[in-house]
């Protein structure tokens, strides 16, 4: 690599999407304590990010997920290989539009890149990745 730029990461090593576990908990519970054992719960489930190694889209999440300090799970899903692993009936369960990022977090997935910084701003401490003004953000 030129001189003062580092090299790009490797890439993850490929393997089949996994089939998703549902985040179990009292969803009709109002309660304080039952919110907080909710929040528990959904903190101790690592999120799993649905990624390429080339796709930009991803590449931007990961740095957000980087940036707020958030560890995570990578599952490679090969865009060419095998005719595009997006195209398995195994990922059509995680994002039906069979697209790259997709990020299973807090019990939901979320697809596009943009909709997953904007959740992570929303619910993550760290810094701010977005600027808090719509005119500004646009």
């Amino acid at each position: 690599p030129p001189a003062g730029r580092r090299p790009p990461p490797p890439p993850p090593t490929p393997r089949l999407p996994l089939p998703l576990q549902p985040v179990t908990g009292s969803l009709g519970s109002h309660s304080r304590a039952d919110r907080r054992q909710d929040n528990l719960r959904r903190e101790a489930i690592e999120p799993v990010l649905y990624t390429y190694f080339r796709s930009s889209c991803s590449w931007r999440v990961r740095i957000a997920l980087a940036l707020k300090g958030i560890e995570y799970e990578q599952v490679a899903v090969h865009l060419v290989k095998d005719g595009g692993q997006q195209h398995a009936e195994e990922f059509k369960v995680v994002n039906p539009m069979r697209q790259v990022p997709a990020l299973h977090i807090d019990g939901i997935t979320i697809s596009q890149s943009l909709a997953i910084i904007q959740y992570l701003d929303e619910t993550r401490p760290g810094p701010q990745l977005l600027p808090q003004d719509s005119k500004k953000r646009a």
